[in-house]
């Protein structure tokens, strides 16, 4: 989400896997938590 309220939503690598605690990496990738797919995944915007 920008500062201005504009999102833009991305496919996740395992569906239905409850993603959370997303966060920007020094690589410029974010990077996130698959809960229920017990995954640590990452997606290039």
């Amino acid at each position: 989400m920008t500062l201005t309220g504009t999102f833009t939503e991305y496919p996740i690598p395992t569906p239905g896997s409850g993603p959370e605690s997303i966060t920007v990496g020094a690589d410029g990738y974010l990077w996130f938590n698959e809960q229920l797919g017990n995954k640590v995944a990452k997606i290039s915007p």
